[in-house]
């Protein structure tokens, strides 16, 4: 795949795999604002199936995910998608984790709830993209989930 969008105007192609609807939500809203083309789905089948059918630059991939582990899904994409660029978001985000993701085939992780300026910093080394200052709200912090 190239890093590069297909016409300049178009951005580029990221999908969002994040079985948790307001997650996912929250992130395509942020990458379209961006100008990038965004697609989501809450299944690594769903993200299986995309893959072969849209241009896909980039794959952020929730680690949890209902069928399949998203560590298992970035080793299946690279698989069926040679080159493409997976970031893994995980709630755990330890030294075991990122070694973990890294002999999978993600080429960063990002912690979630996924701030803006982490998710701008991965998406600018690993595909270019440049994104503007937020205008979403960051998301809520949920004390009871972390406990």
């Amino acid at each position: 795949m190239s890093s590069a969008p297909q016409n300049a105007s178009e951005g580029h192609g990221i999908l969002v795999v994040e079985a948790d609807p307001d997650q996912q939500w929250r992130l395509a809203r942020r990458l379209t604002v961006d100008g990038n083309r965004v697609v989501g789905t809450s299944s690594a089948d769903g993200a299986l199936a995309l893959v072969g059918r849209w241009p896909v630059d980039l794959v952020l991939v929730a680690e949890d995910l209902p069928g399949m582990e998203g560590l298992e899904l970035i080793r299946r994409l690279h698989e069926v998608c040679e080159g493409v660029v997976a970031v893994l978001m995980t709630y755990e985000d330890g030294p075991d984790v990122r070694v973990a993701a890294s002999l999978a085939g993600a080429t960063a992780c990002l912690r979630k709830p996924v701030d803006g300026k982490a998710l701008g910093d991965v998406l600018r080394r690993s595909i270019g993209v440049r994104m503007r200052p937020s205008v979403l709200p960051p998301p809520a912090d949920d004390a009871s989930a972390a406990e």
